[in-house]
């Protein structure tokens, strides 16, 4: 009965092989829940919170390039994980009655495998409704005349050439590896 017994006891424990590991995971993160819901309006001006849960763990990958709000404010907005959620703030006060629109690019991957959740954008407004216009287009470098990709285009409701180097745009966005770019959400122009 001990020698059995013994030669199952060193059987219960093979530490020279790794465990069986399953199928590779390939699926980007699912979305659960926003809080509030995309294209919430009456935002409050300071303290909020924007909440995004995921159906599983997930990682910012370099927020600093990618995670951008439009119009931008004083500071950059804040994201931090707990659990299987992303946590936004804003450090700023934001301008009442002004669309925002919260763009994490290629930002949000899952923890385990890096998978990509699609490039996400997260519109509402400090007023009482959502601006609906939108403006998009391709850019191309002069010289080459390949797409530029990352490539910060901005809209300017001040039409006076020196804009650019006085005030912050009043929306912008930035260019995929194809060039193109979208600019979501904006207010009637017109626009330099």
């Amino acid at each position: 009965f001990i020698s059995v017994s013994l030669s199952f006891i060193g059987s219960w424990a093979n530490t020279t092989t790794p465990p069986a590991r399953g199928d590779k995971d390939t699926i980007p993160p699912i979305l659960v829940k926003t809080i509030p819901d995309s294209g919430a309006v009456n935002f409050p001006l300071k303290g909020g919170t924007i909440e995004l849960r995921f159906d599983e763990y997930v990682t910012l990958k370099e927020p600093q390039k990618y995670l951008f709000l439009s119009p931008p404010t004083d500071k950059l907005a804040e994201a931090k994980i707990r659990g299987k959620s992303i946590f936004v703030t804003f450090p700023t006060p934001l301008d009442s009655s002004v669309t925002y629109t919260l763009n994490f690019g290629k930002s949000i991957v899952d923890n385990n495998e890096s998978n990509q959740f699609y490039s996400y954008t997260f519109p509402f407004s400090t007023g009482r409704y959502i601006d609906s216009l939108m403006c998009s287009g391709t850019v191309f470098d002069a010289t080459t005349l390949l797409p530029g990709d990352n490539i910060t285009v901005a809209l300017y409701k001040e039409l006076s050439d020196s804009a650019i180097f006085k005030i912050r745009p009043s929306a912008f966005s930035r260019s995929d590896k194809f060039g193109y770019f979208v600019i979501r959400n904006i207010g009637k122009g017109p626009y330099r």
